[in-house]
């Protein structure tokens, strides 16, 4: 098996690598500085090392100076905060430096380069029957052993569903399509979906029990079910049945561009650096931005979690780019609740108007507003 060494002083960067590549067949390691690096390189033989810069005990240019010095040329790519060439140029020059990525980086970016790092080493896995390369292009995703990663599934009997919604869909997006529950089974087997859309009218089929079954299957997926625009109160009968929310047929481009906004922009919802998290702001329409804050409070739940692991004492909202709003106020109430479970301090970055809607709640009136990142640090 492939096996990748994380190297990293911040558990909370070697937890979302490992998430990152949770869909792919490699055997990740971790160390949490130079000298733990150098030792998991001894014991596990890594075919790639993801290297931090500046970490304590050893950093990482230590760490691959001693690394090349024993003749060890392990393909490195690093994760890093710096990206000035002050920093980079000497490690480069040291060889076997594939690239690098600055953080906070997006899963895909990662994922990307992992593969070019090990198919341009020779030691990325083989899929039975095609190339790599050719095998993630056909699926959309990335080439791996296991299951195969694809956006989305869409289960209708008729055809010309899925091809009217594919045409209005990015084309960044990848795609899948079946008409019957047993290819919807098998599909679900065999690859891992973001989101997979079911129509509750299927000749022979009980949609709910196949929803039951394909979440069996698929349990980190979101279920979207697809209803005639006549239905009398589609919300209250997916609610019940398990869905996460809808889709009227025919299609409303503006629904589709909401679906697509809400599901698949979700490597841009929340950037994470450390204890610095950095909610995106939401740009849709106001029918939709329920389903962003309860995709972000999710992201950010895992963050703040993360945060504590990490034993940092505070965690820092950058909300400079986000407008004040009622559902910002309800979301930062979650976010406060939760920060005090785990201990942890809560410094804001925003506007006047932000931070008068904080003054306006108990929960919320004496968390510190500041105007910078930095200030908020040092706070």
């Amino acid at each position: 098996m492939t096996r990748i060494l994380t190297v990293d002083d911040s558990r909370a960067v070697r937890m979302l690598v490992k998430k990152a590549l949770a869909d792919m067949a490699f055997d990740i390691v971790e160390a949490e500085d130079g000298e733990k690096g150098l030792v998991a390189v001894d014991e596990h033989s890594p075919d790639l090392i993801l290297l931090d810069v500046t970490m304590p005990v050893l950093d990482g240019p230590g760490m691959l100076e001693r690394l090349r010095g024993r003749g060890i040329s392990t393909p490195v790519l690093l994760l890093t905060a710096e990206s000035g060439t002050s920093v980079i140029g000497p490690m480069l020059k040291q060889g076997g430096i594939c690239e690098y990525i600055v953080k906070p980086f997006k899963p895909e970016q990662l994922r990307a380069k992992v593969i070019e790092a090990l198919q341009r080493n020779g030691t990325m896995p083989q899929l039975t029957g095609a190339q790599p390369k050719k095998a993630a292009a056909a699926e959309g995703g990335f080439a791996q052993v296991g299951k195969s990663f694809v956006d989305l599934l869409v289960i209708d009997d008729m055809d010309n569903v899925a091809k009217k919604l594919k045409a209005m869909l990015p084309e960044r997006i990848s795609f899948n399509s079946c008409a019957d529950r047993g290819t919807a089974l098998t599909y679900c087997r065999e690859r891992v979906y973001r989101a997979i859309l079911l129509d509750t009218e299927i000749p022979d089929v009980d949609s709910v029990e196949l929803l039951r079954e394909l979440r069996i299957l698929q349990p980190t997926s979101a279920f979207i079910a697809l209803v005639m625009r006549t239905d009398k109160n589609p919300q209250s009968y997916v609610s019940s049945s398990g869905f996460g929310a809808y889709l009227t047929k025919p299609f409303d481009p503006r629904q589709v561009e909401e679906f697509v906004g809400a599901y698949f922009e979700s490597q841009d919802l929340l950037a994470v650096d450390g204890n610095v998290l950095r909610p995106a702001p939401y740009k849709g329409a106001d029918s939709a931005a329920d389903t962003y804050f309860k995709r972000l409070q999710g992201m950010t739940s895992t963050a703040i979690q993360d945060a504590a692991a990490a034993c940092h004492d505070k965690v820092i909202f950058d909300l400079a780019q986000m407008p004040a709003s009622p559902r910002l106020q309800k979301w930062l109430v979650r976010v406060a609740t939760q920060c005090s479970e785990v201990g942890l301090e809560v410094r804001i970055v925003a506007g006047a108007e932000v931070a008068k809607l904080l003054k306006q709640l108990v929960e919320t009136a004496e968390i510190p507003v500041v105007e910078s990142v930095e200030a908020a640090k040092a706070a």
